[in-house]
C-alpha cells in the first residue's frame, strides 16, 4: 500500500528515489497522483499538502521503491488532469538539505508540547531549541526544531529556501516556518546579510530586528 502521510524512510538514503511535483491543478487528488506515477514503478509514499478547504496546494512529493523509477520519471514531460506539471528530484542539490527548522512569531501561549503535537506529523523530532531574553528570562518569539530527517523540514516549508517561508496554523496562531542552515552555509550567509541590513535600518528607526 502507498503511504500517504508521514514518511517511514530512513533519511537521505531515499533522496534518489524521491521527486517533487509542482504546478498541479488544485483539484488534483492524491489518488490521481498515485495512479499516474505508479506506471513508472511501485510507489512507497505520496505526500500532498492541502489547504483549509481540502484542496491541493499545487505540489506533492512522491517516493518510489526504486531509484530507477524516479530516473524514468525525470526523463519525461508530464501532464496530469490536463495540466503540464513540473517534476524535479526532491533533494536536488544535497547542500540544500537541513534537519533544522526555524519557527517565528511564536506566542508564549504555544508550549513545547503544542509544537511537538503539531510538527510530529511531519516526522520524528530530535529536539527543540528555545532562546530566552537575558534580562527578563522570557522566551523569545522564535525557536528551532531539529528533525531526524531533512525530508520533514522540506515538507513543512514546501521545498522553499530561505528567505522564503511558509505559514502554518497551529490552533488559532500563525507560525512562520523556514529552513535553518549552519551559519557558514551560503544560503544562511545571504539571509544573515539581509537581516543585518534590516537591523541597521531598524536601529535607525528605533525598531527591533528579526532573528536569522
Amino acid at each position: 500500500a502507498v503511504v500517504s502521510t508521514q514518511s517511514t524512510g530512513n533519511g537521505r538514503g531515499a533522496d534518489d528515489r524521491k521527486i517533487i511535483v509542482r504546478q498541479l491543478d488544485f483539484h488534483t487528488s492524491q489518488t490521481t497522483i498515485e495512479q499516474y506515477f505508479s506506471q513508472y514503478g511501485p510507489i512507497r509514499e505520496v505526500f500532498m499538502k492541502f489547504n483549509e478547504m481540502g484542496r491541493s496546494k499545487g505540489f506533492c512529493f512522491v517516493t518510489f521503491n526504486e531509484s530507477s523509477s524516479a530516473e524514468e520519471v525525470l526523463k519525461a514531460q508530464h501532464e496530469i488532469d490536463g495540466r503540464v506539471v513540473q517534476v524535479k528530484r526532491a533533494m536536488e542539490g544535497g547542500s540544500n538539505t537541513t534537519c533544522k527548522l526555524f519557527c517565528g512569531g511564536l506566542p508564549h501561549a504555544l508550549a513545547e508540547e503544542d509544537l511537538q503535537a503539531y510538527f510530529q506529523q511531519y516526522g520524528t523530532i530530535k529536539g527543540f531549541e528555545f532562546i530566552f531574553d537575558k534580562g527578563t528570562q522570557m522566551r523569545k518569539h522564535f525557536c528551532f526544531i531539529t528533525f531526524e530527517d531533512g525530508t520533514s523540514v522540506d515538507r513543512i516549508v514546501e521545498g522553499k529556501l530561505p528567505p522564503n517561508s511558509v505559514i502554518h496554523h497551529i490552533g488559532k496562531y500563525r507560525v512562520e516556518c523556514k529552513k535553518k542552515f549552519d551559519d557558514n552555509h551560503p544560503i544562511q550567509k545571504k539571509v544573515k546579510a539581509a537581516v543585518n541590513q534590516k537591523k541597521r535600518e531598524n536601529e535607525s528607526w528605533g525598531g527591533a530586528p528579526a532573528p536569522a
